[in-house]
């Protein structure tokens, strides 16, 4: 039996609880019979990232390539996450710097996106998200120091109580180590900036 067979059941269930819910609501008669199950499987997609370890993929490094300190920066990296109070969509990009130990080894750049979003993929608050990525780098890589900021549009201001649509935002950084002083600090406001006023 395939894993996908194993789980049929326990969809079948949850399709069965949304159907219920929109009966509660008054809802089922402006759906379609299939409503339910896209339903379950897209909050199921959205919210991968609460069965993994996402600090995993910095696990996977490279040979130090340099005995300096030297920022790397990782610009517009693209999420899409549930807000916990809501349960419904915020969604942006976000901006990681990392400053290696020297002679540390490295990450590469596609593992810092990897492990964000995977981060972004569970009911999330965006003020914690930075910090989870932090402690994420910092679990896992040898660093001097690291920064993220993040800017957000979120449905449940834009669509719902203030309406403020959608282009309204939310920035947070968050930072720590060397990152959290000069001169390294004044550097990555300069990149984040240009990023986060675009």
């Amino acid at each position: 039996m395939t894993a996908a067979m194993e789980d049929e059941p326990q969809h079948r269930s949850e399709d069965i609880l949304y159907r219920n819910l929109l009966d509660w609501m008054g809802l089922a008669g402006h759906t379609d019979e299939s409503t339910a199950t896209r339903y379950v499987r897209a909050l199921r997609q959205m919210t991968r990232g609460v069965h993994v370890d996402p600090g995993r993929h910095l696990q996977v490094q490279f040979p130090p390539v340099t005995t300096s300190l030297l920022l790397i920066t990782v610009k517009d990296i693209p999420y899409v996450s549930l807000c916990a109070h809501h349960m419904l969509p915020f969604w942006g990009t976000t901006t990681i710097a990392v400053l290696p130990t020297p002679g540390a080894k490295i990450v590469g750049l596609s593992k810092i996106t990897r492990c964000f979003q995977e981060l972004a993929a569970r009911p999330q608050i965006q003020e914690q998200l930075g910090q989870q990525m932090l402690d994420a780098i910092q679990g896992n890589l040898d660093v001097s120091g690291a920064a993220i900021a993040i800017r957000g549009t979120h449905t449940c201001m834009a669509l719902r109580g203030a309406a403020t649509g959608t282009n309204t935002e939310m920035v947070t950084t968050s930072n720590m180590g060397k990152l959290e002083h000069e001169p390294w600090l004044g550097q990555f406001l300069t990149i984040a900036r240009s990023v986060l006023t675009d």
